[in-house]
C-alpha cells in the first residue's frame, strides 16, 4: 500500500524499498548471531544497520509529511539553489557521524563504557592513559565532541545561508538540539553505570536520540541535493 501510495515520489519509494532491506538484513544478521558467535566488530555493524533501517523510515515519514503539506498549496515557485560547499559539509557530517555510532556501538559490545569514568574528563584527566577500554571510550568522546561541532558548523551555514528556505533552516536547529541531547545524555550513562535500574533506560534514550539525529542528517542530505540541482521547484 505504501508504494502505491509513493508511486509518484521516487525519493519515498527509495525510502520505502531501504526500510525493507535493512530490516530483512537486521533480522538476518541478529538471527545469525544467535547461531554464531560473533565479534564486537561484526555486533557493532548490527547495530549500523538497523540506524540505517530506522534513518529510512524516518526519511519516509518526513517526505510523506512534506508531501501532504505541499499539495495542497497552489503556487509553485523556485527555492534557493543551495551550494556546492553546504551539500558537501553536510554529506561529510553524515557519513562521519555513521563512524561516530558505529564507534560508540563498539564502546558498548566491548563492554568498554566504564573506561572513562566521570564527565567531561575522563578519569579526571583530558588526555588519559589510552589503554585497553579506556582508549575506546576515550576515542569515542573525542569524536562525539568533533561530531558536536561539525553539527554545529553545518547548522550555522543551514541557517545564514538558506534564508529562504525554512525547512533546511529547521532540519539545521533540529540536528543541533539531537546532537546536545545526545552529549548529555552520553554523560548520563556514565553516571549511571552502577545504577543498573537506570542505566537501561538512560541508555535506550541514548539510542534513540543518536538514530533520530542520523536520520535527520540522512533526509537533510537528500535535501540539500535535491536543492542542488539547476531546477528545484516546490511548493512552500
Amino acid at each position: 500500500m505504501l508504494l502505491v501510495f509513493c508511486q509518484k515520489r521516487r525519493d519515498l519509494r527509495v525510502y520505502s524499498i531501504l526500510t525493507l532491506v535493512f530490516v530483512l538484513v537486521q533480522a538476518f544478521m541478529g538471527a545469525l548471531a544467535v547461531v554464531i558467535s560473533q565479534s564486537s566488530a561484526v555486533l557493532a555493524l548490527h547495530f549500523g544497520f538497523s540506524l540505517i533501517a530506522f534513518a529510512s523510515s524516518l526519511m519516509l515519514a518526513l517526505g510523506a509529511r512534506r508531501m501532504d503539506k505541499i499539495k495542497d498549496l497552489p503556487v509553485q515557485v523556485e527555492l534557493p539553489r543551495v551550494g556546492k560547499l553546504f551539500r558537501n559539509l553536510t554529506w561529510a557530517v553524515t557519513i562521519y557521524s555513521y563512524f561516530v555510532v558505529y564507534l560508540g556501538a563498539y564502546v558498548s559490545h566491548t563492554s568498554s563504557a566504564g573506561g572513562c569514568s566521570g564527565w567531561p574528563l575522563c578519569n579526571g584527566k583530558f588526555i588519559p592513559e589510552l589503554s585497553g577500554g579506556v582508549g575506546i571510550a576515550f576515542m569515542h568522546r573525542v569524536a562525539a565532541l568533533l561530531l558536536f561541532i561539525l553539527i554545529a558548523i553545518m547548522a550555522y551555514h543551514a541557517y545564514r545561508s538558506n534564508k529562504g528556505n525554512r525547512e533546511l533552516q529547521g532540519l539545521g536547529i533540529t540536528a543541533v538540539i539531537l546532537c546536545l541531547m545526545q552529549v548529555f545524555s552520553g554523560a548520563g550513562i556514565v553516571y549511571a553505570l552502577d545504577k543498573p535500574e537506570i542505566y537501561f533506560f538512560v541508555a535506550l534514550l541514548h539510542n534513540l536520540l543518536i538514530s533520530s539525529l542520523f536520520g535527520i542528517l540522512c533526509y537533510t542530505s537528500v535535501r540539500v541535493w535535491q536543492l542542488s540541482k539547476p531546477s528545484a521547484l516546490d511548493k512552500r
